[in-house]
């Protein structure tokens, strides 16, 4: 993308944010939004029925808010559908409460990395941190159909989103608790065209569902898998029950203190995803 071109092409970016009960770690994620060195985004926030100060959080910040609302929701996907009613962007991001993007030039780098107009998914790398702050992992990896029909390895968090994908295949399932987003990318399918970068664009605090809730994890994702006439059931089972061994892997590694170490052989030699 030219210098010229960079100047002309300055699309709306909207991001999401899905909170519940988030106080400790809200702020740091507004501010990493509003702080972005891209000038033209929109902020939108939406609030499960929070009870431990995240609304007043909210309200403190509603200058920068271009649409909030707190009441119960359905869950994640339910506050997501909900903020895409109200978004207004060509480009659409989801990031969670606990995450914060990792410099003030992650949305510019991503953006303005697209060469070609046929480009309808941006993701990148992201950091996976503690309560502390701590790195413990990089992660993500390009999109490629293929490959998401056995294992969905990209970066969730802070990827962008063309408005297009969601005119053409619809919202984001509300039958799921934790596989949402990986439903509709299947639903999506090959028809999304992707661009890979290769950097950290966003730290993911490590408390998200997936990440706590790795049984319901495994089986909605077998469901999702099974329900795709391009998979099917037998290959969508055998699929977690890889998954499966390799989280339980991860958890002996966790307990005896070699998770690290093990983990960075096992990814090095291919026996484990990033």
């Amino acid at each position: 993308m030219t210098k010229d071109f960079k100047l002309l092409y300055q699309p709306l970016v909207t991001v999401i944010v899905a909170v519940l009960n988030s106080s400790a770690t809200l702020q740091r994620c507004i501010d990493s939004v509003v702080n972005q060195s891209y000038p033209h985004m929109e902020l939108i926030l939406i609030d499960g029925g929070s009870t431990d100060g995240s609304v007043d959080i909210i309200k403190h910040n509603s200058k920068k808010i271009a649409f909030w609302q707190s009441k119960p929701d359905r869950g994640i996907y339910h506050a997501w559908n909900k903020a895409l009613n109200h978004a207004r962007g060509e480009w659409i991001s989801f990031v969670g409460a606990d995450d914060f993007f990792a410099s003030a030039n992650s949305i510019k780098s991503m953006l303005y990395s697209a060469h070609s107009s046929e480009i309808n998914f941006i993701s990148a790398k992201g950091v996976l941190v503690d309560k502390s702050g701590r790195k413990i992992r990089v992660f993500g990896k390009a999109w490629e159909w293929k490959s998401a029909k056995r294992r969905h390895c990209i970066c969730h968090p802070g990827s962008l989103y063309h408005q297009s994908l969601f005119e053409r295949f619809g919202r984001f399932s509300e039958d799921y608790r934790i596989v949402g987003d990986k439903e509709f990318d299947l639903r999506a399918g090959s028809s999304i065209k992707a661009l890979f970068i290769d950097k950290v664009t966003i730290c993911v605090g490590e408390g998200g569902l997936s990440r706590n809730n790795a049984f319901r994890t495994i089986i909605e994702t077998i469901e999702i898998q099974s329900n795709h006439k391009e998979i099917g059931k037998i290959t969508a089972v055998a699929n977690g029950i890889a998954y499966l061994f390799e989280y339980l892997i991860y958890r002996l590694l966790k307990i005896v203190g070699l998770e690290n170490k093990i983990r960075s052989l096992l990814v090095k030699i291919g026996l484990l995803n990033r």
